[in-house]
């Protein structure tokens, strides 16, 4: 028997062993511990001993398996499927589990120590009060990310490498965690007799490299879960939802009630306007020459690639043709209508819902943009399917509950205001379309995922750029006259 193979016969002869008699588990993993009455619970709590007496424990084997062909299997494959890994957890093993066994009997050891109806020494009542501070969690959520403010404010103050330098080492040196990198003494792999100083990676929030870039469907899941999940922690702590630039959460003042256009503005629409623009197609990878590629110029397909400056001219020759005062939006205009009476992140939801039915974006179908052998590299939802590639027919979704449709997603749009720091002041000029700079775009498009349409994500671009994903839609502020009509 080779080394290799005799190392495989050890390994799964501790999971014989270590397996004998173990309580049994749910489908999630978790043990299950007999009560006093001797059924089994679905709560963990402290253990006075050790549940099982370790010894040979033939359960743990799978005899289906051939054991020529997969003796890990035939040996271990019982105990794998009787414990599966639980969803707290990103692998399982029998040592997993003893340790996560062994936390339960130190917890045990801890309550008696916090216990206030015995005699304590000095070490139990300083264990002891330490744990049940640690188990004040009405204190605790009391005081949220306060005991954090301090550490916070050092990192705030960070203005140059050095000093991120200077703060990493009085954090090592105080013994405060592994900030970044760990750093320590161990004994030298290639010199056993003697111990060398080691620097360690602090690692990774998930497993490996790979989660990160590998780009099937199941890693890019994985990938929008877990930034979801960061993001969630850091609202947790009490950071505000949304980008920099989208807080903080504001109040804003409607002025006076307005009409809105419940769809954008279509490309048949604009042409009345503007005959020769063109709309024009979306290229994809790795196409024949005689393809221009994905037409979005059908006639109710959302105009795009026309410029801020081209929007406001549009809406001057409607107001001309009407007698009706159009324009586009301002930022706080357009957000109050698509979150329509919401405070989620879209009118649907957040943004892990399925917007299959509500919205067209960055969806399963933006797979096919890469054609034969070309990557693909297009950020998308795999799990997700709208039906449309690209831009699709005007109110082809669900509207939101006052009747708008597409108001996230399909094309991102126009508003009004010239973009700056979020929230603008009263006065400061954002809303009037005559100040400099660049103009704010909202809701997202076929080619963003949920993250980048969001009721309150901005992007902005020069007045003068046709975006290919960008178009507009108009509004029709409501005066006294109109009012009484």
């Amino acid at each position: 028997m080779t080394r290799f193979r005799l190392r495989l016969a050890l390994l799964a002869f501790a999971v014989l062993v270590v397996a004998q008699t173990q309580p049994p588990t749910t489908t999630g993993g978790e043990t299950l511990q007999n009560s006093p009455t001797g059924a089994a619970t679905g709560q963990k709590h402290p253990l006075k001993s050790i549940p099982y007496t370790p010894s040979l424990d033939l359960n743990s084997m799978d005899r289906t398996a051939e054991p020529c062909v997969d003796f890990y299997q035939y040996v271990c494959g019982g105990w794998m499927r009787n414990n599966p890994i639980p969803p707290d957890q990103a692998s399982w093993s029998v040592y997993a589990k003893l340790a996560d066994e062994n936390q339960q009997f130190l917890w045990s050891i801890l309550e008696d120590a916090s216990g206030s109806g015995r005699a304590r020494n000095a070490s139990e009542q300083k264990i002891g009060d330490f744990f049940q501070a640690c188990m004040d969690e009405p204190t605790i959520e009391k005081l949220g990310a306060t005991p954090l403010d301090a550490g916070m404010g050092e990192i705030a103050a960070l203005k140059s490498k050095s000093g991120l330098g200077k703060y990493l080492g009085e954090e090592h040196l105080a013994l405060r965690g592994g900030t970044l990198f760990g750093f320590g003494s161990d004994q030298d792999f290639a010199d056993a007799s003697q111990v060398i100083a080691f620097a360690r990676a602090g690692g990774l929030g998930l497993p490996d490299r790979d989660y990160y870039t590998k780009t099937d469907p199941k890693s890019q899941r994985i990938r929008d879960q877990y930034a979801g999940h960061v993001a969630k922690m850091f609202e947790l702590m009490g950071d505000p939802a949304g980008a920099a630039d989208e807080r903080p959460a504001t109040g804003v003042k409607v002025a006076r009630p307005f009409y809105m256009s419940r769809t954008e503005i279509t490309n048949a629409q604009f042409a009345a306007f503007d005959a020769v623009h063109d709309s024009a197609v979306i290229s994809m990878t790795s196409k024949d020459q005689g393809n221009r590629g994905h037409e979005i110029n059908g006639p109710e397909q959302p105009v795009v690639r026309v410029t801020w400056q081209e929007a406001r001219e549009f809406c001057r020759w409607l107001s001309s043709r009407s007698g009706r005062r159009a324009d586009l939006p301002t930022e706080s205009q357009w957000e109050w209508a698509a979150r329509a009476g919401t405070s989620t992140a879209t009118y649907y939801g957040d943004v892990t819902a399925n917007f299959g039915r509500f919205a067209n974006l960055a969806d399963s179908s933006l797979g096919q943009m890469a054609r034969n052998d070309s990557p693909h590299w297009h950020p998308r939802i795999e799990t997700v399917n709208d039906g449309a590639m690209v831009t699709s027919n005007v109110g082809r979704y669900q509207p939101n509950a006052w009747g708008l449709c597409d108001m996230i997603g399909n094309a991102a749009e126009w508003t009004r205001s010239t973009y700056g720091p979020h929230p603008g002041q009263a006065g400061d000029g954002h809303e009037d379309p005559a100040r400099a700079g660049q103009k704010v775009v909202r809701g997202g498009s076929w080619y963003d995922r949920p993250q980048r349409a969001t009721a309150s994500f901005r992007v902005h671009y020069q007045p003068w750029q046709a975006v290919y994903n960008v178009g507009f839609r108009v509004i029709v502020e409501v005066n006294e006259e109109l009012a009484k009509q």
